[in-house]
């Protein structure tokens, strides 16, 4: 666990989007992990290992306790995290949202979302997806939860959810209570995967897929080669196709569909996606949004409450105390960012062996806790385990600041140690 030191006041602004890595630890794994955090109102939520009495089997269980009253998330699991705390999720109050995996083989995630009122309630669940990560994305003031429609893509067409490069990103966003699928905001970020795709593209093994009966039938006849060039290039259409419908574009989608795939086998592939599209995460969303990319406000960014401003217009008061303007309280937050995960991450022999101390670091935090930027303070920072420390920490979470009782976005500096 990486150690926070010290905080202080710095401006930085950069946004991490679509690429944002989904592989990061999580806080409790094969009953290994423990954290615990108490929120103002009086919620501690505790994630940890516990034992099963039966086998002696150390699993991961969640709960929330307040007012000498538990509330069991999840128990007996082999995976348990959290996602966001503090955070308001458009749901007008702070909530926890915790994920877990029952068993290590179940490839798909739960997401519970919980008031942390004193008196907590669940408000609403979510499933079928790899994992769920809720952030402000745009640093616009508007909380996404980001998933992937695993459960409509794992089997389709009879392949394996592990063939698929491109598994269909999904955003979810609360409004008016209710949950809705924003992810034609996100158009722009789909285009680029669809460029990608089409440029990968093989194009005399498309011309060929164009010739077949769509569902490669025929497999079997052909040599095993020309088969498995087949089934790649059926998979990249399949990607484009659902780029398009998942961002809310389906003209284009099946305009898409109508370029590359089959011709006699375009009706039955229709129905089969929208099919499919309809038993994934759109089974469990109010409203589907077809809006397009929006124009949005920078969303402010708060200085830490440790920072102590002064301006041309402060008083100097007796005892050397210096009385801050009304406009300088207003830029600072109340409370920090408290960390909820520091995790390390150190991928080769190298990093882990190579000698490193305490380094100064910049970050955004958004409103829902997550890392939006990060950069070490000293430009003369490098070395494999300080590359390793900077990708990890942009998949760090906290208990975000805030503001006249609201979660805010805010700029900071800390000293971390890689080693601790």
């Amino acid at each position: 666990m990486a150690r926070l030191a010290q905080t202080s006041m710095l401006l930085l602004w950069a946004v991490s989007g679509f690429a944002y890595a989904q592989d990061n630890p999580v806080l409790c794994a094969n009953g290994e992990g423990k954290f615990s955090a108490r929120f103002e109102t009086g919620v501690t939520v505790t994630v940890g290992a516990t034992k099963q009495h039966e086998l002696g089997e150390r699993t991961c269980e969640a709960a929330l306790v307040s007012g000498g009253i538990r509330l069991t998330v999840v128990e007996g699991a082999a995976e348990a995290d959290v996602d966001v705390m503090g955070a308001d999720l458009g749901l007008g109050t702070p909530v926890v949202a915790i994920q877990f995996r029952k068993s290590g083989l179940d490839h798909r995630t739960t997401y519970e979302i919980y008031s942390l009122e004193k008196k907590p309630r669940l408000m609403r669940t979510l499933t079928g997806s790899a994992y769920f990560s809720a952030a402000d994305y745009k640093l616009a003031g508007k909380i996404d939860i980001r998933t992937v429609d695993a459960g409509a893509v794992e089997g389709f067409e009879g392949i394996p959810l592990g063939s698929f490069d491109f598994v269909p990103p999904v955003f979810l966003r609360f409004e008016n209570h209710k949950l809705l699928d924003v992810s034609a905001e996100y158009r722009q970020d789909f285009d680029q995967r669809i460029a990608e795709l089409r440029t990968g593209m093989d194009r005399a093994t498309l011309a060929e897929f164009k010739q077949s009966d769509g569902a490669l039938a025929s497999g079997f006849r052909m040599p095993m080669e020309q088969f498995r060039a087949l089934i790649a290039v059926k998979i990249r259409v399949m990607e484009v196709v659902w780029a398009y419908l998942y961002s809310g574009r389906e003209d284009e989608a099946w305009q898409a569909l109508d370029e590359m795939w089959p011709a006699p086998d375009v009706n039955r592939m229709r129905v089969a996606m929208l099919d499919a599209q309809k038993r994934g995460i759109r089974a469990q969303v109010d409203e589907v949004s077809t809006s397009g990319p929006r124009k949005t406000k920078q969303l402010r960014i708060f200085e830490p409450a440790t920072a102590q401003p002064t301006n041309r217009d402060s008083v100097g008061l007796p005892g050397g105390v210096a009385w801050q303007s009304a406009a300088d309280r207003m830029r600072i937050a109340d409370s920090n960012p408290a960390p909820i995960d520091m995790h390390e991450q150190c991928a080769s022999v190298d990093c882990s062996q190579e000698e490193s101390g305490p380094v100064l670091m910049d970050f955004v935090v958004d409103d829902a806790g997550k890392v939006r930027s990060a950069k070490f303070v000293a430009a003369a920072v490098h070395g494999p385990t300080y590359d390793a420390l900077l990708k990890a920490a942009l998949g760090w979470k906290f208990i975000p600041a805030y503001k006249m009782g609201q979660p805010v976005a805010c700029e900071m500096q800390m000293t971390v140690s890689p080693n601790q």
